[in-house]
C-alpha cells in the first residue's frame, strides 16, 4: 500500500504559507485515507468470517489429528482413550493387544490340543489292549450242543462265566473274579 500524504511541517510566520493549495492537499489526504479506512473495514468485515471459517476448519483439522491419533495409537493428546471413547475398541493398539493376547491363548490351546491328542493316543492304546484281551478271553470259551439233553455247553479257560436266563431266555454272561 502506498503512503498518500507526507507531513508538512507548519512553523509561525514562515514557509509553507497556510494557503489554498495546501489546505486542499491536506484535505484530498485526509479523504483518501478517510476512503482507505472504510475499504479496510469493508475488507475486515469481509475477512471475518473467513478466518472464522478458516478457524473451524483448523479446529476440525484438530479434531482429525486427534482421531488419527485415536485410532493408531489408543491416544488422545498422547493420554489413553477411555473406555468410553469410540475409538477405544478401533485402534490399532487395541487391535495390537488383542492380537497378542490371542496369541497367547492360541498357544496355550495349542498345547492343550497336544497333551489331549498324547492322553487320546495313550487311552486308544489302552482301550487296543483291552480289546486284545477280551478277544483272548472269550475266543477261549467254546460252545457246543449236548444232543442228548439239548443244553448248550461250554468250556471255558477264561475268566467269564456263561449262563441262561430262564425266565428270559437270554445268554447272559460275567466276569470271574
Amino acid at each position: 500500500m502506498n503512503k498518500l500524504y507526507d507531513r508538512i511541517y507548519w512553523y509561525n510566520n514562515t514557509t509553507p504559507a497556510l494557503n489554498q493549495t495546501n489546505l486542499n492537499a491536506m484535505s484530498k489526504a485526509i479523504d483518501d485515507i478517510d476512503n482507505r479506512v472504510i475499504d479496510l473495514a469493508a475488507d475486515i468485515m469481509v475477512a471475518v468470517p473467513e478466518i472464522q471459517e478458516d478457524i473451524e476448519i483448523l479446529e476440525g483439522l484438530l479434531d482429525v489429528q486427534e482421531d488419527s491419533e485415536a485410532w493408531a495409537k489408543g491416544t488422545r493428546g498422547g493420554t489413553p482413550v477411555s473406555s468410553s471413547d469410540p475409538a477405544y475398541h478401533n485402534n490399532s493398539k487395541y487391535y495390537a493387544e488383542s492380537a497378542a493376547t490371542d496369541a497367547t491363548n492360541a498357544h496355550e490351546d495349542a498345547a492343550t490340543a497336544s497333551q489331549a491328542a498324547i492322553d487320546a493316543d495313550a487311552s486308544a492304546d489302552a482301550a487296543a489292549e483291552i480289546k486284545s484281551e477280551i478277544q483272548t478271553m472269550v475266543g477261549a470259551v467254546e460252545f457246543t450242543i449236548n444232543y442228548a439233553t439239548g443244553e448248550l455247553e461250554y468250556t471255558n479257560d477264561s475268566t467269564y462265566n456263561f449262563t441262561i436266563n430262564t425266565t428270559t431266555g437270554n445268554l447272559e454272561w460275567e466276569v470271574v473274579a
